[in-house]
């Protein structure tokens, strides 16, 4: 497949968060008390917000600073994240000479550090649609415990995300269509759904061949907006985990039941990518089922799950952006890939994804 006219094989659209890891037994271990109080505590400073322990929840300015203030200190790392920028961050470190691009909004920093828009341009990846704002930006505390992270998220100028494309709608939809993969992730706003599904929509119309991959996680999958559901509807590939899927499909059921009453309520044919901690299943349009089996790493062993799954889609995306038939290539990839990032922090251990990738695509990138 020849490149399209932006040059680009992937380019991810989504937040431009500072991600805080905070694990709660080491800070529990370090004041002399339990995590269930810690639990507590973040219960109460997050009192008017739905708080899910396991999954994100969205909290505001004060909340958000009022846990940086309580945590900060002790956290294991501070870095620049959010969904799509992990998996084009593990894209650009796989040594496939992938050209990568970005979309997104980003803010200022709570603190003084690395920013995404820096580390765009250290791991040269295009962010000529990367639109800067003086509000705070993204941020994203993630609390750790046996292997589980409850996230705390404040969208702060990724608000701005639905504006920013219909102004710069364009060049923006002429952007996208050149490139091979467009990888989206979730905004809480209810501003960017249905502005992206119709951005997505134009793309597609000119670019037919371009695939979209959504990963709607917890904010869209537990939404049921008209706007999140004509976006899940411009994807090929959607990417979830078996509690997104049956929060999506709006029931319980197996995976094959899930896919049939999603795609039809859809009114399209996506494969699906459901993601486990012992394995993967492909749902593919043909109703065929394919599930990739690997044994969980022992939680003793996770330093931070959070991102993993933007990696495992990483291995996917950098797969199928060089051949569209290489799926099973890409998930295997993919799960190699994510349980290294498990037993590292942050991004500690993405120097070693050229080797596991050249093992998996071999040298050229090309399947094996």
């Amino acid at each position: 497949m020849t490149r399209g006219r932006s040059g680009l094989d992937v380019v991810g659209v989504g937040a431009l968060n500072l991600d805080c890891l905070v694990d709660l037994a080491q800070v529990a271990a370090r004041e002399g008390t339990d995590t269930a109080a810690l639990r507590s505590w973040v219960a109460a400073a997050c009192a008017g917000t739905r708080l899910d322990w396991g999954a994100e929840g969205f909290v505001d300015e004060p909340t958000v600073q009022a846990v940086l203030d309580r945590f900060g200190g002790a956290a294991l790392a501070w870095q620049p994240g959010g969904s799509a920028f992990n998996t084009v961050h593990a894209l650009a470190c796989m040594g496939l000479g992938l050209r990568l691009g970005y979309v997104g909004v980003a803010g200022r920093s709570p603190v003084d550090g690395p920013s995404g828009p820096a580390l765009l341009d250290q791991l040269g990846v295009d962010r000529r649609f990367v639109h800067r704002d003086r509000r705070l930006g993204g941020v994203c505390v993630s609390l750790v415990e046996d292997g589980e992270r409850t996230m705390l998220t404040h969208t702060g100028a990724n608000d701005g995300l639905g504006g920013f494309t219909e102004r710069c709608r364009g060049p923006l939809t002429a952007y996208l269509a050149g490139a091979r993969v467009v990888h989206v992730t979730s905004f809480a706003d209810e501003e960017a759904p249905p502005r992206l599904a119709a951005l997505l929509g134009e793309v597609k119309a000119r670019a037919p061949r371009l695939l979209v991959a959504v990963d709607p996680g917890h904010a869209w999958s537990t939404s049921s907006t008209p706007g999140v559901e004509r976006l899940l509807a411009t994807a090929d590939l959607l990417l979830l985990t078996a509690r997104e899927l049956a929060a999506v499909a709006g029931h319980a059921g197996s995976d094959a039941e899930l896919a049939r009453d999603l795609r039809a309520r859809l009114g399209s044919q996506p494969t699906l990518l459901v993601k486990r901690a012992d394995s993967v299943t492909v749902l593919g349009r043909a109703a065929a089922t394919l599930r990739f089996v690997r044994r969980p790493l022992p939680a003793r062993l996770v330093r931070d799950p959070t991102g993993a799954g933007d990696v495992l889609a990483a291995g996917v995306l950098a797969a199928l952006a060089r051949d569209p038939t290489a799926l099973t290539n890409g998930i295997a990839l993919g799960m190699r890939l994510a349980r290294r990032k498990l037993r590292h922090v942050g991004a500690a251990g993405h120097h070693g994804f050229a080797r596991l990738t050249r093992r998996c695509l071999g040298p050229a990138g090309q399947p094996r």
